[in-house]
């Protein structure tokens, strides 16, 4: 017996990888919407442990996490970073979940600090944002 054309594409979809599907773009917040200081700092992730203070341009000035200067490095190094120091990792909108969510493993749960093809900073992921996005299917 044929099934209803909808019910293939509900099948193909339940059964498709959001991993393998899904970018830092599909899953972040925005920087809009992300808590901020009075004193121009906005935090990365609800449990306030990363925040970037960006200049006018969106540009960031500072990073901390946990109240001390940070390093920040590329998800396109995640493979090769040490394990000794762990950085808070920025991505590219395009970047996948799957990097997206090693980096947070490689930093301790950090967020991912989004950012444009101007280096402006546009928004993060955290791991609420990644398992609501897994979640959901």
């Amino acid at each position: 017996m044929l099934k209803p054309a909808n019910a293939y594409v509900r099948d193909f979809i339940a059964n498709v990888n959001p991993l393998s599907v899904l970018t830092a773009w599909n899953i972040m917040r925005d920087q809009r919407d992300l808590p901020k200081t009075d004193d121009g700092w906005v935090w990365l992730d609800r449990r306030k442990t990363t925040r970037f203070k960006l200049d006018a341009n969106g540009l960031v000035e500072a990073a901390e996490r946990d109240g001390q200067p940070i390093v920040w490095v590329s998800c396109d190094d995640v493979e090769t970073m040490p394990e000794d120091a762990p950085p808070v990792f920025w991505a590219k909108p395009g970047t996948t979940v799957k990097t997206v969510m090693l980096a947070m493993h490689k930093s301790n749960t950090a967020p991912v600090a989004i950012f444009d093809d101007s280096s402006r900073f546009i928004g993060a992921v955290g791991i609420r944002d990644v398992l609501q996005a897994v979640l959901r299917r």
